[in-house]
């Protein structure tokens, strides 16, 4: 025996709407929650004196003489390609090779950077070629003050446009 029991169009209507609400309001919820938290913490930096503005954390703007920022992009965009540097095969820092156990790569005569064995005196020979444009570069580093000019009101929609 089977019972069929027909709910009104209405009543239907109304408890689908309450599982819909009781679908949506837990994300509705956390959502004011998690502003709420972050106001609070916003006003106990702000209490602390911390600087939450990007614009005030800025500094001024560099004079145009001073600013060495388009010296430093000549300069990076002057250096040679060579094997090794700056084509995007950088000698390895350090590689796990089982837990607790690291390669340290500085000390190895050679690595491999896909599927290419690379040594050191290629990148001797990279830095030899490129030699005056990083003496230049380090004079420009170490006497001049940089302002690329970068929004940083965009947050991470920010353009970068001088990557190398």
């Amino acid at each position: 025996m089977r019972i069929c029991v027909k709910l009104p169009r209405k009543t239907l209507r109304k408890l689908l709407i309450a599982l819909a609400l009781l679908l949506l309001l837990p994300p509705l919820i956390e959502r004011a929650r998690g502003r709420i938290s972050v106001a609070r913490y916003k006003r106990e930096l702000e209490a602390r004196g911390e600087t939450l503005d990007v614009h005030k954390l800025i500094g001024s703007p560099v004079a145009g003489t001073e600013n060495r920022a388009s010296d430093f992009i000549q300069l990076t965009s002057a250096m040679h390609r060579g094997t090794i540097m700056p084509s995007g095969h950088p000698p390895p820092t350090m590689k796990w090779v089982m837990p607790g156990k690291a390669m340290v790569g500085f000390r190895e005569q050679e690595w491999i950077d896909d599927k290419t064995n690379y040594n050191w005196s290629e990148l001797a020979a990279d830095l030899a070629t490129n030699q005056p444009t990083l003496n230049q570069l380090r004079i420009v580093l170490t006497n001049g003050t940089f302002d690329f000019q970068i929004d940083y009101s965009h947050g991470f929609d920010i353009q970068l446009p001088y990557t190398l």
